[in-house]
């Protein structure tokens, strides 16, 4: 596995105002995206509530370590039934106290988002507009089907001259998946930024995400190779533009709204990626 220590990615004001950050050499499922993104923020915890699958081996391994034995192919059909017929009450599809419940209910008790929300509102230049998803004792107690691997992130607000306010938001990522993770982990961040500057008023300055440990797995090498080769042969300047239709007064409230009505609150257009490529995710063998 090769790895780069300390890595950093930001993206200016101008480069949101003029595009959304969803690669071109590479496509990235903005409605998983979304979703996830939707699930962190309503404090739900279990995977088989999303159309997308991309925790579900995650919620086998939590599963397991439940001492229930179970293969992971009867496991994924189970979650497949759950997903057409939900049982509220079944272990099957949770995830343990990840992101959604430590942004929600950090120590079973804490409510960060309807805390950041509140801050938002009566004072954004606070300094302290931070949400953490790292939690050590759960962790250490295995909890959760997968420690966060983006740990935390703050929101930054500044005034100009005539009074408006620019939002910034900062993320850490303790381990950074380059090829399937970090291109998803971009898009989702800079979703949060537009849904927040969309709903206080306050225009995009800039995304910064900084890398713990950032690291490429060899099974993904063959098609980092292909993607390469098809974006050197096959550049696009094509921009990607999102469109986010407010109805809300505060981030708790949408966080809290109806799946259906956040969802169409955000669209993607004039999206064309170049290349698509599978790889297999293997965080399992990599924590």
């Amino acid at each position: 596995m090769k790895s780069v220590f300390g890595a950093e990615i930001v993206l200016s004001r101008k480069d949101l105002e003029e595009d959304f950050p969803l690669l071109n050499c590479k496509k990235v499922n903005f409605e998983a995206v979304k979703e996830e993104l939707f699930w962190f923020l309503s404090g739900d915890t279990d995977c088989s509530n999303m159309k997308t699958k991309i925790w579900d081996k995650d919620s086998y391994r939590h599963f397991v370590r439940s001492g229930i034995e179970m293969t992971e192919e009867e496991y994924l059909k189970k979650l497949a039934v759950k997903r057409n017929f939900p049982k509220p009450d079944s272990y099957i599809g949770r995830c343990g106290l990840i992101y959604g419940h430590q942004w929600r209910s950090f120590d079973g008790n804490t409510d960060q988002i309807a805390i950041l929300s509140k801050k938002l509102s009566d004072n954004p230049f606070r300094r302290d507009l931070i949400v953490n998803s790292w939690n050590p004792g759960d962790i250490a107690n295995e909890r959760l089907a997968l420690a966060p691997c983006h740990v935390m992130f703050q929101i930054i607000c500044m005034s100009d001259e005539s009074g408006q306010t620019f939002c910034g938001l900062e993320m850490f990522q303790r381990s950074a998946d380059w090829y399937l993770g970090v291109p998803f982990n971009i898009a989702s961040y800079a979703l949060l930024l537009r849904i927040v500057c969309g709903i206080y008023g306050f225009v995009p300055a800039y995304l910064r995400i900084n890398f713990g440990n950032a690291h490429l797995y060899p099974n993904h090498e063959e098609a980092v190779r292909a993607m390469l080769e098809n974006w050197s042969s096959n550049p696009s300047s094509q921009k990607c533009r999102l469109d986010f239709s407010n109805s809300w007064n505060d981030l708790a409230t949408f966080a809290d709204s109806r799946e259906i009505a956040k969802e169409s609150s955000c669209l993607v257009s004039g999206y064309f990626p170049t290349f698509s490529m599978k790889a297999e995710m293997i965080a399992k063998d990599y924590e």
